[in-house]
């Protein structure tokens, strides 16, 4: 049975931007199945985790799983959901301050319900519920009262933009995903008429609102507290972006691959699409041509699967590239920034493993090229040898040599 979806819960759910909904997207379609399983309350069957996930899923036929989780009532459900996002790094600080809030007013309405105080579940005050929270989540009891303002303020707020014919959920996630919108602004707009209210959130909801946290976050949060120094923290923020954007270059190829490989394969029993064309015919068999060396001789047949193997130089090119992405000077720079701010990196250390680790690629990546076949042997022009008990001593009978070995024996007459 398809999980329920409540609107109340949903809305505690910060909204995936374009670009994350688009990388999720493309991971459930490369796994052909959602591993993480979604997670509903059970025998009422509603959808706690995994909003986003359900909808591609659905969408594309995709599998998934689910978990049920046991809770006395609706609010200890929401209380779940809560206590799940603010154990989560990419949440706005109005976000936070927003689930701070509503965790403290359900643990007060369950309090004013008559909640069973005996089995430690429920605080015994207000009061002590708020100390709980603040030690929890690490603020001050007062930021606790505060927050509880702030998400009372917005979810009447929301109230009052739907009975505008405004999108609610636009709505709150505008006052909770923005940083146009602070909290002292949304307790402002909440002094406002009807209508002067539904003009200002029309306006806001036309310019848009900014992206969430890009993943780098937890720099930034450091960066706030004081752990990294401005000029670490903006050179950090830049490699981040270099690495992130690298990453969705390599992940769309990924993919690529797999979904041709996946048009390629076909199970048993598998029936073909009618609407997809037929696979052209075979071409007839072309009239086999020469394969040169690098000198322009023309390589023996024994020999065309060792100059034609692409294997060994793809190796090395992958070796290079690694090679030139350890630029010495670059993370040194780096680490002089990370030492003005932190003592106990010891940039002479940093400075010799990351000129160790360049010459070791370096080393690595001559030692593969001198693997790689440059020319049919000139000794012995390549013949086979190693079969016939003479070896020849300029390849000993591979019949190939690289670029020094062939300059040795050209030189050598």
């Amino acid at each position: 049975m398809k999980p329920v979806i409540d609107q109340e819960i949903q809305g505690l759910i910060p909204p995936m931007t374009e670009e994350e909904r688009s990388l999720l997207e493309q991971l459930l379609l490369a796994e052909g199945r959602c591993r993480d399983a979604l997670v509903v309350w059970s025998g009422h069957n509603l959808l706690l985790d995994g909003h986003n996930r359900l909808e591609i899923c659905e969408r594309h036929s995709l599998p998934y799983s689910i978990e049920a989780k046991e809770f006395a009532d609706r609010r200890g459900a929401i209380n779940w959901v809560i206590d799940n996002q603010l154990g989560r790094r990419n949440l706005t600080e109005e976000r936070k301050a927003y689930l701070r809030g509503r965790r403290y007013q359900e643990t007060k309405d369950r309090l004013a319900a008559g909640g069973d105080h005996r089995n430690g579940t429920v605080p015994v005050s207000p009061s002590k519920a708020a100390e709980q929270l603040a030690a929890t989540h690490g603020v001050s009891e007062r930021t606790i009262y505060r927050d509880a303002k702030y998400a009372d303020t917005v979810d009447r707020l929301v109230e009052r933009a739907e009975d505008a014919d405004l999108d609610p959920e636009a709505v709150r996630n505008l006052l909770l995903s923005s940083s146009k919108v602070s909290k002292e602004q949304a307790f402002k707009l909440a002094e406002l008429g009807d209508e002067a209210l539904a003009l200002e959130l029309q306006e806001l909801l036309k310019e848009g609102a900014p992206k969430k946290p890009k993943p780098w976050a937890v720099i930034t949060e450091m960066h706030e507290r004081g752990a990294i120094g401005k000029r670490a923290y903006n050179e950090l923020q830049g490699l981040g972006k270099a690495a992130h954007s690298r990453f969705l270059s390599l992940l769309h190829v990924g993919l690529s691959v797999a979904e041709a490989l996946k048009e390629m394969s076909c199970e048993p029993g598998d029936e073909p699409d009618p609407d997809t064309p037929p696979p052209p015919l075979p071409k007839a068999p072309q009239k086999r041509v020469d394969l040169f060396d690098q000198t322009g001789a023309v390589v023996p047949d024994h020999l065309r699967d060792v100059f034609a193997d692409l294997g060994l130089p793809n190796l090395i090119g992958c070796v290079e590239q690694a090679l030139a992405m350890i630029s010495p000077e670059a993370w040194e720079k780096l680490a002089r920034g990370l030492c003005a701010f932190h003592g106990f990196l010891l940039i002479d250390k940093f400075q010799e493993h990351t000129w160790e680790a360049a010459h070791r690629m370096q080393l690595a990546a001559e030692a593969l090229r001198a693997g790689v076949p440059h020319a049919v042997c000139p000794t012995c022009g390549g013949q086979e040898s190693r079969s016939e008990g003479s070896v020849c001593a300029g390849c000993r009978g591979y019949g190939a040599v690289p670029q020094h070995r062939y300059e040795e024996l050209v030189a050598a007459g």
